[in-house]
C-alpha cells in the first residue's frame, strides 16, 4: 500500500496509533530528499535541519487540521515542493547570511545519499543552474514545461540543458572511473 492510501485511510479510521505510524513512515521515507532539496538551496547543515522540521510540522499539521490528504497525490512532491520554497523563503529573509558551500561533503557522508565522488562531479561539472533544473525534474518531479514556465525560460532551452547536464554527469562518471 502506497504512503498516501495508508494517510488516508489512517485519517478516515481517526485511531491515533495508525496515524503516528503513518507519520514516521513518511517522515523516515522522505526525510533525507526533503533535508537534500533544501540543502541546495540554503547550504547550510543547520538551516537545512530546521527547515526540514518545519517542513514536516507544517505537513503533519496542516494534513490533521485540513483533511487535504485527498488532494495530495503525490507526498514526495508536496514535501519537495514544500522544502523548496520555505528554503526560498529562509534565503529570502535571510540575504544577509547566505552561507558558503563548505559544509556539502560532511552532509552527504553523515547521510549517505551520494558518494563523495559524485558530489565532487556534481559540484564540479555543473553550474547552480543546472543543478537546480535537475533536483527539480527528478527529485522534486516537476515537468520540464513547469520548469521553464516557472523560470520564465523557452522550454527547449530547458529541455536542453537538462539533456546537456544528464550528458555531463554521465561523461565526466566515466572520466572518473578510468
Amino acid at each position: 500500500m502506497t504512503l498516501e492510501k495508508k494517510l488516508s485511510y489512517a485519517l478516515k479510521t481517526k485511531k491515533s496509533e495508525e496515524l503516528d505510524e503513518t507519520f514516521k513512515q513518511i517522515f523516515n521515507s522522505y526525510y533525507k530528499l526533503v533535508y537534500f532539496v533544501s540543502y541546495q538551496y540554503v547550504l547550510n547543515d543547520a538551516d537545512s535541519e530546521d527547515i526540514c522540521q518545519e517542513v514536516f510540522i507544517n505537513f503533519f499539521n496542516t494534513i490533521l487540521k485540513n483533511d487535504i490528504c485527498y488532494q495530495i497525490k503525490n507526498i514526495k512532491q508536496y514535501l519537495c515542493t514544500m522544502a523548496k520554497n520555505k528554503s526560498l523563503d529562509f534565503l529570502k529573509i535571510n540575504k544577509s547570511n547566505l552561507p558558503l558551500q563548505e559544509e556539502i561533503a560532511s552532509y552527504y557522508d553523515q547521510y549517505e545519499l551520494f558518494d563523495d565522488n559524485f558530489l565532487n562531479i556534481w559540484n564540479k561539472c555543473l553550474t547552480s543552474d543546472e543543478q537546480h533544473i535537475l533536483i527539480d525534474h527528478i527529485l522534486i518531479g516537476e515537468s520540464l514545461k513547469d520548469i521553464a514556465i516557472k523560470k520564465n525560460i523557452p522550454y527547449n532551452t530547458i529541455k536542453s540543458v537538462y539533456h546537456r547536464s544528464i550528458k555531463k554527469l554521465k561523461e565526466r562518471i566515466k572520466n572518473e572511473e578510468k
